[in-house]
């Protein structure tokens, strides 16, 4: 059995691991593109309020293939991402922002 207590949350192990340990913190900053467009993707289609089988139907991609992005396990080219917004007839935009 695990020794952390069951009230301690994600969120908050993430960020003193981010503090304290510099390697993790380089690790989760080179990994931030795959993330922030992995996020996107869940973030649009629940706005959408479909499933993943729905939203499937509506790309014309297949329900494990967006599973494979939700679950970071597969690495989307522009050109997926930007069919994916085509067939939800929306944009695609990426930008460079300035680091905080």
């Amino acid at each position: 059995m695990s020794d952390v207590p069951c009230s301690v949350k994600f969120r908050d192990v993430y960020e003193q691991m981010l503090a304290e340990d510099p390697e993790f913190k380089k690790v989760m900053e080179e990994l931030e593109p795959e993330l922030s467009a992995m996020r996107a993707l869940i973030k649009v289609r629940l706005q959408l309020n479909y499933t993943q089988e729905q939203f499937a139907e509506a790309t014309g991609i297949h329900q494990s293939e967006i599973s494979k992005l939700e679950r970071g396990t597969r690495n989307p080219s522009i050109k997926f991402l930007a069919k994916i917004a085509r067939s939800l007839n929306m944009d695609l935009k990426i930008e460079f922002v300035p680091k905080s």
